[in-house]
This record gives structure tokens, sequence and C-alpha cells, in this order.
């Protein structure tokens, strides 16, 4: 087996966090130990925030609609201070006793809609890739497989110099590439694979994300297309999951152990 998988969207809002979260949920139900690690993570919440969850979901609609704001008024909160949703529910879903700090060593308040690099800036706090791979090597010492997920594209700037494909480089993992189900998907797809090839990073496979519960029928032709010019990559297509069926870990683990070549994902490739 691989020590870890790199899972990164084309683009931002392709549903990285919910393939994180099942493949941690499906692999463990196979009997593997699994951990996950979320490096960065944007959109943290203030601790002691008890503003409901469809609210935050509405801003975070709004801001991605609307524009980020200039800054979160949280901003220059330490990360002690800050809640990072999908990290804890990643920590939630781990049969692992693990920290917060050894998930998620860098969280900061402003939206996702930034990029990683204006966030830590207006925190003052820079993210250090070598503390990334200390952490990414820790967490495989005691596991079977370390699951890493992405902030943003593979060109997410996230230090001075550095983009996320240099993370990918340096933590030397496969790449799970995360495709939202939309227009636009197989050109967004077939760059992102010729980006990868340029900087010789290996990609382990491609997963279709349906984010929008009504189908249109051009859907159904992505993974031919996809692999008409890229070759067999797709590992499979996700249904649309509403927010109780993402609440439901157990749901979650059956469905994509159906909907996902697991063994082809786990199996080394030429």
């Amino acid at each position: 087996m691989s020590p870890g998988l790199f899972i990164v969207g084309t683009d931002q809002q392709q549903g990285t966090s919910l393939v994180t979260l099942g493949l941690l949920l499906a692999l463990q139900h196979r009997g593997f130990r699994v951990v996950a690690l979320k490096p960065v993570e944007l959109g943290c919440r203030p601790l002691g925030d008890d503003g409901d969850e469809g609210s935050h979901r509405a801003l975070s609609r709004l801001e991605y609609l609307a524009g980020a704001p200039p800054r979160s008024p949280y901003h220059r909160l330490p990360p002690e201070l800050l809640l990072p949703p999908v990290a804890l529910a990643l920590l939630d879903a781990s049969a692992l006793p693990l920290s917060l700090d050894a998930v998620n060593p860098f969280r900061y308040a402003d939206p996702p809609t930034r990029d990683p690099l204006t966030a830590a800036r207006l925190a003052c706090r820079p993210i250090d890739l070598d503390q990334i791979a200390q952490n990414a090597r820790a967490l495989q010492e005691g596991a079977d497989l370390l699951l890493v997920e992405g902030t943003g594209g593979p060109a997410a700037p996230l230090a001075d110099a550095r983009v996320q494909l240099d993370l990918i480089e340096h933590l030397a993992l496969p790449v799970v590439l995360v495709v939202a189900s939309e227009p636009g998907a197989v050109s967004r797809c077939l760059l992102t694979i010729e980006t990868l090839k340029t900087r010789r990073l290996p990609l382990a496979g491609v997963v279709l994300n349906r984010t929008r519960s009504v189908l249109c029928h051009e859907e159904a032709d992505y993974p031919l297309l996809i692999e008409s010019f890229a070759g067999d990559v797709v590992l499979g297509f996700l249904p649309y999951f509403d927010e109780t069926e993402r609440a439901d870990h157990a749901h979650l683990a059956r469905r994509f152990s159906v909907h996902l070549h697991l063994d082809r994902l786990l199996s080394p490739r030429p």
C-alpha cells in the first residue's frame, strides 16, 4: 500500500473535504488504520462561536458569490482560539487518537474563498511546508495510510514562491484529483492532469463528484471523455450527498465503497 495520498481539487469548491472524509471512513471500514492531515484550513470559527451550521453555510455561499470581505474580524486570533470544521470532522471520524495540531497545523479565520498565502500574511502566521512534512511523517508512523487534503487548487499559493504543487512534491504523495461534475469539468480535469505530468507528480486517479442534486445528461459523458484523453484514470463517480447523508458515517463508508474503485486506488501504479 502507498504510504499516503494527496487529495486536491481542480480548484475551490470541488468537494475535497467530502472525498477525504469518505475515503477515511470507507478504508477504516475495510480494517485499515487511516489518518488524515488537513495542513491548511481557512474559514475557521472563533472558539465559543455558537452560530448554527446552516447560517455558516449560507454565509460561506454568500462570500463565494459576492466575494470575500477585505479581512475577517478574527484574522489575528491565535490558532488555539480557532475551530477548523473540516479538520475536526476528520479528527472525529478517525479511529486513532490524534491531536488537533497534528491534523491541522495551520488554520485561519479568513474565508475559504481567499487564497491561503493572503490569509497567512493577514494573520502574520506563515505556512511552513517543512512543518507540514514533519506532521505527515509523524502521522504515517502510526497508520497504514495517510490522507492529505489540500486547500484550493494545485496552484493555490501557500508561501512565498511556493504553491500547492510544491507541497505535493515535498510530501512525495500520489494525487487523487477531485473534479466537481459541472460544466467545464472535463477541460479543468485534463488541464490539471497535464500540469501534474509536467511536474512529474504521480496521479492515483480522478474522482468525479456531483455537487448538485439535479443530474444533467452531459455528466454521463464525463468519465469517457476524460479517459479518452488521459487513459484509465477515473476511480469513480460519486452521487450527490445531502447534509443528512454527509453526517452519516456508516452511510458514507458504504457508498464510497460502492462508487469508487478502492482496490485500484490502493494498488501501486506503474
